[in-house]
């Protein structure tokens, strides 16, 4: 049998499905038909009316990330928002690791309920904006302020979030100084606001357009996998790292902040901080990339430095 390394994609593919396989059985739907809709970080997989989501070899998430998702799903749910929902094994799990020979690592599996309607395309509308504003809103609306960190999901008090070990330094002989610079900058940005009084929740962590479907009665957010225990401004900084990559005249930042404040009062923080936390972005991207070590990573490093650059001398959104 040829190692992991040695397969091509088509080939990993086959061999993941076994993993996909073994963790239909644990919900009672061995022999399941299972579609492959996207491989990126995880594989997810069309099952009926269900979506099932495998995680890759490589462990980023705190433990018990599946059942602080479910529970936060469920607390969002009781709120009246819209949000797809966790099933539950056979023995009542809200996710199961599974082991398959000559698979590397243990992946985490969840089974999601599907959520019709059409993704968010890119790029967005400022109308888009606006209702991605008002999502964020009642999401943080609907998650009450807790003093302590809840198990299972990621602590925003960290830059590099992903709970795994720290790659910037592997950086210096290439890039010099740069990244350490970034990761002093950002540190002090996440501890300001911490600093500030202000109070921290579980918040979505990824909540970008890519994660957003627009269902018959609204947006609907998607993939709550990087839950996080932070800010407001923290979970709005990662929302508007994405949408500001389109936004040439500043249109779709106004329409966002104007969507937000239509349902709660817009967080205290200026520009300088925004930066700072879109630093802070680019570095846990990158030390993830470090840690996944896919093809493409040198051009990718380069990308992000050069942005970083800009962000170091002020610049909200680099060209």
């Amino acid at each position: 049998m040829l190692a992991w390394s040695e397969l091509t994609e088509p080939g990993r593919g086959r061999r993941l499905r076994r993993v996909a396989d073994a963790a239909l059985a644990e919900y009672g739907l061995a022999g399941a038909s299972a579609r492959v809709l996207s491989t990126s970080f995880n594989t997810l997989y069309r099952v009926g009316d269900r979506v099932l989501r495998v995680g890759p070899g490589l462990r980023i998430h705190a433990d018990g990330q599946a059942e602080a998702e479910a529970r936060f799903l469920a607390e969002l749910a009781q709120a009246g928002v819209e949000v797809p929902g966790i099933e539950r094994t056979l023995d009542g799990r809200a996710g199961v690791a599974v082991d398959v020979e000559s698979v590397p690592g243990t992946r985490e599996c969840v089974l999601l309920t599907w959520t019709p309607g059409a993704m968010m395309t890119a790029p967005i509308t400022a109308s888009d904006a606006r209702d991605l504003g008002t999502l964020s809103a009642r999401l943080h609306a609907a998650s009450a302020a807790v003093r302590i960190r809840p198990t299972g999901v990621l602590d925003g008090r960290a830059v590099l979030l992903f709970e795994i070990r720290d790659r910037i330094g592997q950086l210096r002989p290439r890039f010099a100084g740069l990244f350490d610079d970034a990761l002093g900058r950002a540190t002090a940005a996440i501890e300001r606001l911490w600093g500030s009084g202000g109070e921290a929740r579980v918040v979505h962590g990824d909540l970008t357009p890519a994660n957003v479907v627009r269902a018959r009665g609204g947006l609907v957010p998607i993939d709550f996998q990087d839950l996080f225990w932070g800010t407001t401004q923290q979970d709005i900084a990662h929302t508007l790292f994405s949408v500001l990559r389109d936004d040439g005249d500043g249109s779709r930042r106004a329409s966002f902040r104007e969507g937000y404040s239509a349902v709660r009062p817009w967080p205290d923080f200026a520009d300088v901080d925004l930066v700072d936390l879109f630093i802070a972005r680019r570095l846990e991207m990158v030390n993830l990339a470090l840690a996944l070590d896919r093809p493409g990573l040198d051009e990718y490093l380069e990308r992000h430095a050069a942005a970083i650059r800009q962000h170091l001398a002020g610049v909200l959104r680099p060209a």
